[in-house]
């Protein structure tokens, strides 16, 4: 049977213990709430940075593209002065067999066309780089740039280039090329759909294998009507030191800027990777699984909700992506800033991997709990 002082003791006890629990688990609430608010407020800071990160390089890109611009303007109004010292551009009543060369494909095809007349005088058909061809010569020994001719084919806007400055892998000059007026995804090429409306097309374009800056105008015989385009573009140079920039750029321990391309033959395409052997390579198709089973194309949902943007809006991502050269662990999550830059059709994706900042959170919730179990300590005390 318990004595008069035995209950003293447990009662005193008693009164003693029950601040001592209650603040416990206040401090163990105040924890996991303050634990919630800092993973909180990091992931929020991580998502800010990342869009500085995304929208500073497109900043720029709109600069860089801003200065080319007025260069390649400059080397267009010295072509056409070019062309129209030779003559007004017309269709002659002659036509001559085309060795036209689809990029898909790449198998020539035999098609007759009217001959491209400068006044009196015909374009041509020449490969030779060291036979003078008129107007692109011209054009390449006063700029540094590349300069075209390209005739319209037929009635769907087809364009094939028939005297250029540009030379194939071979050294030889690269006409007969084709640029088609639909590209492979069924969508409008951007540039010849310009060039029929009457209007100037600036943007990158793709010569040969060479990604470049140009700008495309229409070319109207005497009565108005266009008959084909001429085209300067910057040498792929420019566009290399710009790759080299954002390809040397490192978010956190891991992350990186890559850019996609957003539309056409290039959509969801490396345009700029981590790794130089990936450009090219195309992630349209790639996948995660969600939690209920299904698939996510995380690709297209990062270049089609940038390209919806438009250039105002950041979109962000979450999905899982292998560390560059590490193999068989398991694959982490990302994070990724993205926003489009119409006039190059690169989709900018600022990217961090998302362990980076978890670091820092597990760092935090660490801190708590020992300060929780301290505070716990001293109370017993």
């Amino acid at each position: 049977m318990m004595t008069l002082r035995r209950k003293l003791t447990f009662l005193v006890a008693l009164a003693a213990a029950i601040p001592v629990v209650i603040m416990i688990g206040l401090t163990l609430k105040a924890q996991e709430n303050l634990v919630l608010q800092a993973k909180g407020e990091l992931n929020l800071l991580m998502r800010t940075n990342l869009a500085h990160i995304a929208r500073d390089i497109y900043a720029l890109c709109d600069t860089v593209n801003d200065v080319v611009a007025k260069d390649l303007d400059m080397d267009l109004a010295a072509a056409r002065r070019a062309m129209a010292k030779c003559g007004a551009p017309n269709l002659g009543v002659e036509s001559a067999d085309w060795d036209a060369v689809y990029p898909l494909t790449r198998q020539a095809r035999r098609v007759p066309l009217a001959k491209f007349m400068l006044g009196d005088a015909w374009l041509g058909q020449s490969r030779d780089p060291a036979e003078h061809v008129p107007v692109v010569d011209e054009i390449g020994r006063e700029a540094d740039c590349v300069c075209s001719v390209f005739q319209l084919m037929n009635e769907k806007g087809d364009m094939i280039r028939v005297a250029t400055t540009v030379l194939d892998e071979t050294g030889r000059r690269a006409i007969g090329e084709v640029m088609p007026a639909v590209e492979e995804d069924g969508s409008p090429n951007e540039a010849i759909a310009a060039v029929l409306r009457g209007e100037t097309f600036r943007g990158l374009a793709t010569v040969i294998t060479n990604r470049m800056f140009s700008v495309y105008a229409p070319t109207q015989d005497a009565n108005g009507k266009i008959i084909g385009m001429l085209c300067v573009g910057k040498r792929p140079e420019t566009i290399a030191s710009i790759r080299k920039a954002i390809s040397g750029i490192r978010i956190g321990k891991d992350g990186y800027v890559a850019v996609l391309g957003g539309k056409g033959r290039f959509r969801g395409s490396y345009l700029i990777a981590p790794k130089a052997e990936d450009e090219g390579r195309n992630l349209w198709d790639r996948t995660a699984k969600r939690p209920d089973g299904s698939e996510h194309h995380f690709i297209r949902s990062m270049v089609t909700n940038s390209v919806a943007g438009g250039g105002r809006a950041i979109h962000f991502e979450h999905y899982p992506w292998p560390k560059p050269g590490v193999t068989g662990a398991e694959i982490p999550e990302k994070t990724g800033a993205c926003i489009y830059f119409a006039p190059w059709d690169w989709v900018i994706c600022a990217t961090l991997y998302e362990e980076d900042y978890h670091a820092a959170a597990d760092k935090i919730e660490s801190t708590m709990t020992s300060l929780a179990v301290t505070l716990s300590l001293a109370g017993l005390v």
